[in-house]
């Protein structure tokens, strides 16, 4: 997979950010973070959400973070994750519009994912309650179609990169058939208790095969 840019060295201007070749989502425009990367099979997303073929083959994939809404097409994941028996992003919502969780605490953060104008899946990372100094992988969801492509780990691997800046260990609740093996695969462990199922911890972070997973790619 290649790499564009990294999230660590590239901040969005507030008026707008330009990008390395390329189209972007729409709600790109006023947010605060930014990770490109193409996606290894080259797709992008056509009319209504259907997979076709980028012009020249480049399918272009970006990382945004949600500040204020969240994004344009998260309804279209919730119906699909609803159909999959997952109801995740239906409390994501309720919780957005409450304001009872927002990801705006220091450290934390909500990231959409866009393969070219299209929302493809989300992810966010919240302190962990259980456990001084932690954090939390919440809210994790990659639409079907788009997976086993790298999103749900590139996703993942900003996320928890961001969270060992000041955190020494994330946690997340692998609650379903296939999300153990994704997480496990990006060096989580299990450890069963207080209301999360997986841990990593920096050292073993840092010790991981640098390598992408593949897995399925839902919390």
């Amino acid at each position: 997979m290649h790499l564009i840019c990294s999230a660590r060295t590239v901040v969005m201007n507030r008026s707008g950010p330009r990008f390395p070749g390329g189209t972007f989502a729409h709600e790109a425009a006023d947010r605060g973070m930014l990770h490109l990367f193409r996606s290894p099979s080259g797709l992008a997303a056509g009319p209504m959400g259907r997979e076709t073929r980028a012009e020249q083959g480049r399918g272009m994939i970006g990382l945004v973070e949600v500040i204020d809404d969240l994004p344009s097409g998260v309804e279209v994941m919730q119906a699909e994750a609803r159909a999959e028996g997952y109801r995740h992003l239906e409390r994501l919502a309720a919780d957005w519009a409450a304001r009872a969780m927002r990801f705006d605490s220091a450290g934390e953060a909500l990231l959409a994912a866009y393969v070219n104008s299209s929302l493809v899946g989300i992810g966010g990372l919240t302190h962990e309650p259980a456990v001084a100094g932690a954090f939390r992988m919440r809210r994790f969801y990659v639409r079907p179609l788009f997976r086993r492509q790298g999103v749900g780990s590139e996703l993942a691997l900003i996320l928890i990169e961001q969270a060992f800046r000041t955190g020494r260990f994330v946690t997340v609740n692998a609650g379903n058939v296939d999300a153990p093996t994704f997480w496990e695969k990006l060096g989580f462990a299990p450890s069963p208790r207080d209301g999360y199922t997986h841990a990593l911890s920096q050292s073993a972070f840092m010790g991981r095969p640098a390598s992408r997973t593949t897995a399925p790619e839902v919390e």
